[in-house]
């Protein structure tokens, strides 16, 4: 025992000092080529650059791919790097940004621990990045000769110089994936869908990322820090007896693989989503135009908040581009300014990582500025807005930024996004699941309905259940259309639960046009219920079509 208690503190103490090396090696590389390029990038006549920001981020990735208990991809790559090159010119008070989207460039490095090499790399990337932004800058004058800004806008930095920040995080909870041992879970796992024989299309997919970010800037910042996150996606399609298809959807988010559910859980989840969807091939088709009271749970309502508080008209960073043409832009709302019910308080909390039992994800110490957030920023309280989700951009709302600027969790292309960590919106004046229950019956009787409705899935294929005003039976109904919840809904709402719901997420901000931006790790504690009226529902006839001329060989 003796002997193996030597063997392991040696092989730890080998580990630490791999890593100590490897940081140094990365960390050297960064400054000189930081220090190089402030003190020397400068074409004659030009202005020079006044903050340069590097991220390295050295990972270990798996990405397994299992249907009917057969792995059809597995690749695992034990070790990847990339880095991201941000450089601004000019000054703090006029930059090349005209987006104000503040992103840098990605670019390959070596995964060689090659220092010149990897400086090589930092140092072509810097010098194009610096001639591209002198172009923007020269176009963003010519822009701003010709518009009208009002003022507010005119005398707004366009960018606030982070402070300079030094933090090494020690890696935690980071173990070698088990490539063979991973693939045999999703062989199991896969396998569990041919129990549902109408089910003709499924998928296991595990996506799991190991990260060490390095940021390096101009302002003294040297920051090390371990991010990891895991997914595993459900994907199966169905269907129904008149040839509609359904295609269904289910993620399972944990910080690493020690936090995911157990085997046993995992197969349960499997079963419980393949036999719901089986259940909604076979349920009855929505028939009537409905509008009237709807009571949104568990994931539902989750979905309704993050959807509607992470945007420019919620608690996200917005500032007008200076661009040419029409691009849609919405505005933030003044601080102190109600942006939900005033019933509502909206809390981001950056380094919490559990609650009430349950594992949460996204937490981190410091943004990809190196900007080191408060542990707990209250963004709305009592339906007021009080602070925004932002970066170093100022904008009328906010001279400076709060360290919302999240890292994404894929090693080979690094992203960056305004996002949330955990996400908590706390309610009073809330009803017990019971109470909001009968409220739901009690206004559809009031508005001469015989039925209502509860909605508990909008993603992937909706789930709703027609309740019977008059004995509360439900009934599963499939192919609804159900009408988009917007911020507007939730500046006034009838009830909310008092009961928790507690998720983990993937989640993109939606665009102004309605598209999504890249997904990151983020958790939700909100109300279990959300009590909506006159939300209209009707038949959808988006998956209608026609049935195979040859049946799913394997359905019996």
């Amino acid at each position: 025992m003796k002997k193996i208690l030597i063997i392991i503190t040696a092989f730890l103490l080998a580990f630490t000092q791999v890593n100590a090396n490897n940081d140094a090696l990365i960390f050297s590389a960064m400054q000189q080529e930081v220090s190089r390029s402030m003190e020397g990038l400068q074409l004659p006549n030009m202005p020079a650059p006044f903050f340069i920001n590097y991220i390295i981020v050295e990972g270990e990735t798996i990405d397994i791919n299992a249907t009917l208990g057969t792995i059809i991809t597995s690749n695992h790559r034990p070790k990847v790097r990339s880095s991201n090159v941000h450089v601004l010119t000019e000054s703090p008070e006029l930059t090349h940004d005209a987006r104000f989207t503040n992103q840098g460039v990605n670019v390959a490095v070596a995964l060689e621990n090659d220092v010149n090499q990897i400086r090589r790399n930092l140092w072509l990337a810097t010098n194009n990045k610096y001639k591209r932004s002198l172009a923007a800058l020269s176009t963003k004058r010519n822009i701003l000769r010709r518009m009208n800004l009002p003022e507010a806008e005119r005398e707004l930095k366009d960018f606030s110089l982070p402070t300079g920040v030094q933090k090494r995080i020690e890696t935690r909870n980071f173990t070698p994936f088990q490539q063979e041992v991973l693939n045999e879970q999703m062989r199991v796992l896969s396998a569990i869908f041919r129990e549902f024989p109408r089910i003709h299309s499924s998928q296991v997919l595990l996506q799991a990322r190991q990260n060490v970010f390095y940021i390096v800037n101009s302002q003294g910042t040297e920051v090390r820090q371990p991010l990891s996150n895991v997914v595993i996606r459900l994907r199966a399609e169905i269907r129904a007896d008149d040839g509609t298809n359904y295609v269904d959807h289910r993620l399972i988010v944990a910080e690493n693989i020690n936090t995911l559910p157990s085997q046993a859980e995992l197969e349960r989840i499997v079963r419980t989503f393949a036999g719901n969807l089986q259940d909604l091939a076979n349920a009855p088709l929505v028939a009537e135009f409905y509008s009237g009271p709807v009571l949104f749970e568990g994931d539902a309502a989750a979905d309704i908040f993050l959807d509607n508080l992470i945007t420019p008209a919620g608690v996200l960073f917005s500032r007008r581009p200076i661009v040419a043409g029409n691009v849609a832009f919405t505005p933030n709302r003044p601080l102190g300014r109600k942006v939900v019910d005033t019933r509502l308080t909206v809390v981001n909390h950056t380094n919490k990582t559990s609650h009430r039992g349950i594992s949460l994800v996204g937490a981190y110490a410091v943004d990809a500025e190196g900007v080191v957030p408060a542990a707990r920023q209250v963004l709305v309280e009592r339906g007021l807005l009080r602070q925004i989700l932002n970066t170093s951009v100022p904008n009328q709302q906010a001279a400076s930024s709060h360290g919302n600027f999240r890292l994404g969790p894929n090693a080979a292309q690094i992203t960056t996004q305004i996002m949330p960590s955990v996400l908590e919106v706390q309610s009073s004046q809330a009803l017990s699941p019971a109470r909001l229950r009968q409220q739901l019956i009690r206004t559809a009787r009031n508005e001469g309905l015989d039925y209502a409705y509860i909605v508990r899935q909008l993603s992937g294929t909706p789930r709703i259940y027609r309740v019977d005003v008059r004995t509360g039976q439900e009934t599963l109904m499939r192919s609804p259309d159900i009408e988009r919840i917007t911020t507007r809904r939730l500046m006034r709402f009838d009830a909310v639960s008092n009961q928790e719901f507690v998720g983990n997420k993937m989640f993109g901000a939606r665009a102004a046009d309605g598209s999504r931006g890249p997904a990151f790790p983020v958790s939700i504690i909100c109300p279990g219920g959300i009590l909506l009226n006159d939300v209209e529902v009707r038949r959808s006839t988006a998956n209608m079509g026609t049935l195979p001329p040859v049946t799913n060989p394997t359905e019996r």
